[in-house]
């Protein structure tokens, strides 16, 4: 009879385990396919008005963005998606 209990005790906490974490599972599949990691519409470059986008080039990790105008020398602009800033600008002189 004590074993007959203990299979039962052991059946209900595996279907119990199963059932929370198949939930789980379906929470967090449903919070990645709903993230959107390439919105970069609130980009902030720290550069001056009159600024313009001259070329966008992805690397491994990074975005390399050309910058000309707004007053100052030609420059890229290295961003990182991941820590959704711009982590060093490249200076490029005119010769």
């Amino acid at each position: 009879m004590n074993g007959l209990k203990l299979i039962k005790i052991a059946v209900f906490l595996m279907t119990f385990i199963l059932f929370f974490g198949l939930i789980l599972c379906v929470k967090i599949i449903y919070e990645n396919s709903h993230k959107n990691p390439d919105n970069f519409e609130n980009i902030d470059l720290q550069q001056p008005f009159g600024s313009k986008i001259k070329n966008i080039v992805a690397g491994k990790e990074d975005l390399y963005i050309m910058i000309k105008g707004g007053g100052m020398d030609d420059r890229i602009a290295v961003y990182s998606p991941e820590k959704h800033k711009v982590l060093y600008f490249i200076n490029v002189e005119q010769r």
